[in-house]
């Protein structure tokens, strides 16, 4: 990490209960225990006295502001506040965009940390926890990571983003187009979890030929290890085929990830919506009320694997 500048994190998050969400704090707290400080961008349509404290307890600074433009824009307005109000300076600052959308974390960010500034800085780098190939490839912005000389860029792209008015607008002009505008920048795309690793890692749960035998079994039975889209990407990942890619990690292999404690994350989407039919997600589930424990119960955390 970046000894000699700052080290900010900047949180959006969001809420209709008007407080502060138990997993939020804690990921507060884990990245003020790192020696990070930490902005909340809140976009909640009320603000509790409970949940303004909540704020001012867990977090370095915070601020509200109306709910347009998604957390893109949360982003954006975070960096400008750090510049205008605490005097940051771009060039040196260390920043992670994040937001609330996932629960945990349910490995050590510090190791998660430690692995990617191992990586040499000889080129500019944007990370990510995850990455997605579902329209082109990007890293997905729950969770991004970037050092001193990547901020800037960043922040160049942000301040010139169009405000997206939707949900398909939030992923073409933010978390596509932020992806594409580094590459073009001459920058590199680099995920803690990479696509291609999620895939081998569990397709290949027992070897090439035993591992294709069961999934070909279980799909002609119906009875899939992970889920009927997860197998279908597994088997097209054993016999080579490109669009296996085509995946959404996050979704698809969420549970593994956490079972096998893989990734810091689980999204909330997962287990609100459960879009791919997860068969290993219970239903009717009120994540409003889910903390993080209450999330490794419910999807049966193993003991904590550190080496992806």
């Amino acid at each position: 990490m970046n000894g000699d500048g700052e080290r900010w994190v900047v949180y959006a998050a969001f809420d209709t209960d008007g407080r502060a969400a138990p997993h939020a704090v804690a990921q507060l707290a884990e990245y003020r225990d790192l020696g990070f400080r930490t902005l909340v961008v809140d976009t909640s349509p009320t603000l509790t006295a409970q949940r303004a404290e909540d704020w001012r307890s867990s977090a370095t600074d915070w601020l509200q502001r109306p709910n347009v433009g998604y957390d893109f824009v949360s982003y954006r307005t975070g960096i400008e506040t750090l510049v205008e109000r605490q005097g940051v300076d771009l060039g040196r600052l260390s920043l992670i965009l994040a937001n609330d959308s996932c629960f945990g974390p349910f490995i050590p960010l510090r190791g998660v940390l430690a692995r990617l500034d191992a990586l040499p800085a000889d080129r500019r780098r944007l990370f990510g926890i995850t990455e997605n190939h579902e329209i082109r490839r990007h890293l997905q912005s729950y969770w991004l990571y970037m050092r001193p000389d990547v901020t800037p860029l960043v922040f160049e792209f942000l301040r010139a983003m169009p405000v997206p008015n939707d949900r398909a607008e939030a992923i073409a002009f933010g978390e596509l187009a932020l992806s594409d505008h580094l590459l073009a920048q001459g920058c590199e795309l680099h995920a803690y979890l990479a696509a291609r690793d999620v895939l081998e890692r569990f397709a290949r749960f027992r070897g090439y030929l035993p591992s294709l035998a069961e999934l070909g079994w279980r799909r002609l039975v119906k009875r899939p290890k992970y889920s009927r889209r997860a197998d279908t990407a597994c088997l097209k990942h054993l016999l080579g085929r490109a669009d296996a890619l085509l995946v959404n990690p996050t979704l698809d292999f969420g549970v593994q990830l956490l079972r096998e404690g893989c990734s810091p994350f689980v999204k909330k989407e997962l287990l609100r919506d459960n879009p791919h039919r997860d068969p290993q997600v219970p239903a009717g589930l009120d994540v409003a009320t889910l903390r993080n424990a209450d999330v490794e119960r419910l999807l049966g955390r193993r003991a904590p694997r550190f080496d992806r």
